[in-house]
């Protein structure tokens, strides 16, 4: 999830430690039954530090594909699904940083948009607005990388 979030390849591990690690530091005040959004409001909080931190001399890195996602046994299944996720990840990777942590809470990690307004400590009806605009984002940016690739008839 931080790579979905824009921390590079190299900071991935590190940023999840440092998750853990806050997590550590601060187990007596998660509250039980919150503590996927702590973590996940934690998650949310590294990868912004990471990509303020990276922002001048480093790009966006795209996550790889999920092996669990692209176990098919077929050669030809198994390079479109990689490519696929590898488009996914390109176009989720240039949308705005407040829309795609809600993009990625909700359209990938399948967290209810109520949960999503606790960990991001924002009201219901901002989240719903960004998740709008997330999708329209994630749409332009889709049919513009299909038809540069001239993938035009992939949906």
């Amino acid at each position: 999830m931080l790579r979905r979030f824009g921390v590079a390849r190299d900071d991935a591990e590190d940023a999840a430690q440092e998750v853990f690690w806050i997590a550590a530091r601060r187990l007596t005040d998660i509250k039980q039954g919150s503590e996927r959004s702590f973590l996940f409001g934690t998650a949310i909080r590294v990868a912004a530090e990471a990509r303020r931190k990276h922002s001048q001399s480093r790009e966006y890195a795209l996550p790889e594909p999920l092996e669990a996602a692209v176990a098919e046994t077929n050669p030809e299944a198994l390079v479109a699904t990689k490519l696929a996720l590898t488009l996914v990840d390109q176009v989720v990777g240039g949308m705005d940083d407040g829309v795609r942590e809600v993009f990625v809470l909700f359209e990938l990690e399948g967290i209810e948009i109520k949960e999503i307004a606790q960990l991001m400590q924002i009201p219901i009806g901002t989240v719903g607005s960004r998740l709008r605009k997330a999708r329209q984002q994630f749409s332009k940016r889709a049919a513009q990388l299909r038809a540069r690739l001239g993938l035009e008839g992939m949906s």
